[in-house]
């Protein structure tokens, strides 16, 4: 299910007096929160951070045991994390993740090395990607075939080459443009890899793209000695950074057979383009003077469009989905009194602040094509933790789905599309009243028309709605 945009929310001074006369309590007057941030705890040490998220809303990164060095995991909302080994070393990270749910990322082999790219699924033993003959590789990027990217050590102490592998099918060297180096970034569902390669032993670097059937292009730059790809879409368009003639670096658009289109700035002298979605829609950072960078959305012909910040100076955007809503990081407040927070920006809409798990920073660096966002958050005592923020309107859909056709749940249908068109509509007060009598009937029926872990998951899940949306004790 695609997230309904959220529409624009307006600020309310703390209590008013309706037209009838009657006193509405602050809470219901307040801001109305847009997402949902849940805290995806640790395995059992201080600290986790997100790398990728699913369009289940499957969450993988790395995270402290409660002893030892981290581990790769698994985590979803509701459930606990999930400690997905190592290849018997002691570390492990997850750094992508398909929506199998198989994940990949770099684990250690033996105590302090090497470390191998992986292949693991819950359930399942973590498979072994091997590498190009040397002594360590790393999984960066996964497609929906489980074909995996990244980089992997031809020697021991000697060059990396990008690669492509599959679960069962040997590694792939996917070499280089002429020089000792290459590195794979990211891959499509067509199994086409970008990421640099050197066009000589010591450099200069290019984007590049390639597939076990194509060998490897190089796809220039923008005048200038370098460029790297960082992001391909299905479509094989490229986005990252290149340099021009001038000796800046602009996120470009790029693929086989066509020029390296130049995405400019926003009126500074640098640029980068950090993802593509399938509508060739970029996002990263861009200059919009030499001492500030803001997140941007850019498409060939068309201008780059300033997306902004939370009242600081500095954003960059991590990463966008096929809908167009853009996560990342923005300062809240100038260098010296704000902090950087994770935030979301649908087309036409204001930026959101995700908020932080009760600290003071957080940065959103996934996002699925529900609206979705996966990042760190700090917490009160100012550990990192990886989190999952859903749209509110999405867990209302999900809850009215959750009761179609279930005992009464005709009704209880009625109540949550109520609810969510209230709480599209703005009106906090009747949200939390219809969320109410939700519960209320769901608690009636429990045991009689619902079944008791059906109902008891039900008012959990309208209960966590409430407070996400801060309904007080009415």
């Amino acid at each position: 299910m695609r997230q309904r945009e959220p529409g624009r929310r307006s600020t309310r001074a703390p209590i008013v007096v309706a037209a009838v006369g009657l006193l509405v309590p602050a809470w219901a007057m307040a801001e109305m929160p847009q997402y949902q941030m849940l805290d995806l705890g640790t395995l059992g040490g201080t600290d986790s951070e997100a790398a990728a998220i699913n369009e289940a809303g499957q969450v993988t990164g790395w995270a402290a045991p409660a002893s030892g060095p981290n581990h790769a995991f698994l985590a979803c909302a509701g459930q606990p994390m999930i400690d997905l080994g190592t290849l018997g070393g002691q570390a492990s990270a997850g750094y992508a993740i398909n929506d199998a749910a198989q994940i990949t990322g770099f684990a250690f082999t033996g105590d302090v090395g090497p470390y191998h790219a992986f292949l693991a699924k819950v359930g399942q033993r973590m498979i072994d990607l091997g590498t190009l003959g040397g002594a360590d590789s790393h999984g960066l990027a996964i497609n929906k075939a489980g074909q995996v990217t990244g980089y992997a050590y031809v020697a021991d102490a000697g060059p990396f080459h990008a690669f492509l592998v599959g679960a069962g099918r040997p590694i792939v060297d996917l070499g280089t443009l002429g020089g000792t180096n290459s590195y794979g970034w990211d891959i499509n569902a067509a199994g086409q890899v970008t990421g640099y390669a050197y066009v000589a032993d010591a450099g200069p670097f290019h984007a590049f793209l390639a597939s076990a059937a194509q060998p490897m292009t190089d796809l220039g730059t923008l005048g200038g000695s370098q460029s790297s790809g960082y992001a391909i879409n299905d479509a094989g368009q490229v986005t990252g950074s290149a340099y021009t003639a001038d000796g800046s670096y602009h996120a470009f658009v790029a693929s086989v057979g066509q020029p390296m289109m130049d995405l400019g700035t926003l009126g500074g002298p640098t640029s980068y383009g950090a993802d593509i979605n399938d509508a060739g829609q970029v996002t990263g950072g861009a200059d919009v003077a030499d001492d500030a960078r803001h997140a941007f959305v850019a498409q060939v012909g068309q201008p780059m469009i300033d997306l902004g910040t939370l009242g600081g100076l500095n954003s960059y955007g991590a990463e966008i989905n096929d809908v167009g809503q853009v996560t990342g990081a923005a300062d809240t407040g100038d260098c010296c009194g704000g902090s950087p927070h994770a935030f979301v920006v649908s087309p036409g809409q204001p930026m959101v602040d995700l908020g932080t798990l009760g600290g003071d920073e957080s940065a959103g660096v996934a996002i699925n094509d529900s609206g979705q966002v996966t990042g760190w958050a700090t917490t009160a005592d100012g550990h990192r933790h990886a989190f999952l923020a859903t749209p509110i309107s999405l867990l209302l859909s999900r809850l009215a789905d959750d009761v179609t056709g279930v005992g009464p749940g005709k009704s209880l249908t009625q109540k949550i599309r109520s609810a969510l068109a209230y709480y599209e509509a703005d009106d906090r007060q009747a949200t939390c009243s219809m969320l109410r009598g939700f519960i209320e009937q769901v608690n009636a029926q429990q045991g009689k028309k619902l079944g008791v872990a059906l109902a008891r998951q039900l008012v959990n899940d309208a209960r966590a709605i409430r407070r996400a949306i801060r309904c007080g004790s009415g």
